[in-house]
């Protein structure tokens, strides 16, 4: 791939498109935010191995605490000013994704609309599978954790796409221990993925009771290159430190698609060409019912 002042290239980069990066992690809104048109010229995590992640990678990094950072700090490592940077962006890390865009030139902000359905005519728009995703890794393990005997034991009875429900009946409390009796719906205990579903959210550890992401038809749990996969990281990108770190950095990692849709709707209010200006809008009553289908998911058979 290119490169731009010796940093990889995994997106197009233009001018007056600079972008500082806060609490960066493994840099997955990074790259996609690159793959958008934007340029990230530095980082900043205060984790160890994400912080040698990213200078692995070839980008410049801030490592530290953010509230013990002081602004200028960063604009002189950039050779930014003061009201340079187009873009700041942060992601701190909880499993349900909440996006938050806000603009200082007070510009009319929008979320970018779902591209992706679970019914659509062409392929390429149906929801990505985990076969899509990592099937051409089944047998090509690399690194990876391991499930303790006593877990892997009870792995190798549930079937594809199940989980401690299918265990026999006289089997689950043993399995389950103290959880058996405990509310929730306890869907990740036991949990081995499917080949033809979308892959559940990736979590910070695949082999955490509770949290299970067990291979489809392998005995063993996701490597670190399927993780990555599903995240849609460039098979080339370096991750630094401990098997565990590794896990945890691509988890809570943005996934990249998402940041990209992110990143090109930013861009499209800034450069004015998200709205088209029209007098009338013909059929008003039918692009109702999609917009209101595409809230729903994208099943037009859900609207009456």
């Amino acid at each position: 791939m290119g490169t731009k002042n010796g940093q990889k290239d995994y997106g197009i980069y233009a001018d007056n498109r600079d972008v500082i990066s806060l609490f960066s992690g493994a840099m997955g809104l990074d790259i996609g935010l690159g793959r958008a048109g934007l340029n990230v010229v530095i980082g900043q995590d205060f984790d160890a191995s994400c912080v040698a992640t990213m200078r692995e990678n070839g980008h410049k990094v801030l490592g530290g605490d953010i509230r013990e950072i002081e602004p200028g700090q960063i604009l002189e490592l950039t050779g930014l000013h003061i009201g340079e940077p187009f873009l700041i962006c942060g992601g701190p890390q909880f499993r349900e994704r909440f996006v938050l865009i806000g603009s200082r030139d007070k510009e009319d902000i929008f979320l970018p609309i779902s591209t992706h359905f679970q019914m659509h005519q062409n392929k390429e728009y149906q929801w990505q599978t985990v076969r899509s995703a990592i099937g051409s890794l089944e047998f090509e393990q690399g690194e990876c954790a391991a499930f303790g005997e006593e877990r892997l034991k009870f792995l190798k009875m549930i079937p594809e796409g199940g989980n401690w429900r299918d265990l026999p009946e006289d089997l689950i409390s043993i399995a389950m221990g103290g959880a058996y009796k405990s509310g929730g719906g306890k869907v990740g205990f036991y949990r081995r993925l499917s080949y033809d579903q979308p892959s559940p959210t990736v979590v910070t550890s695949p082999v955490q009771k509770a949290t299970m992401m067990c291979h489809p038809t392998q005995n063993r749990p996701l490597s670190v290159r399927e993780y990555a996969r599903i995240q849609q990281f460039p098979d080339d990108w370096i991750f630094t430190g401990t098997t565990a770190a590794k896990y945890r950095q691509i988890g809570n990692a943005v996934p990249i698609g998402l940041a990209k849709a992110i990143g090109k709707a930013v861009l499209a209010v800034a450069n004015a060409t998200a709205f088209v200006q029209t007098k009338r809008f013909r059929g008003t009553n039918v692009h109702s019912k999609i917009r209101n289908a595409i809230e729903l998911g994208g099943n037009l058979y859900a609207v009456k």
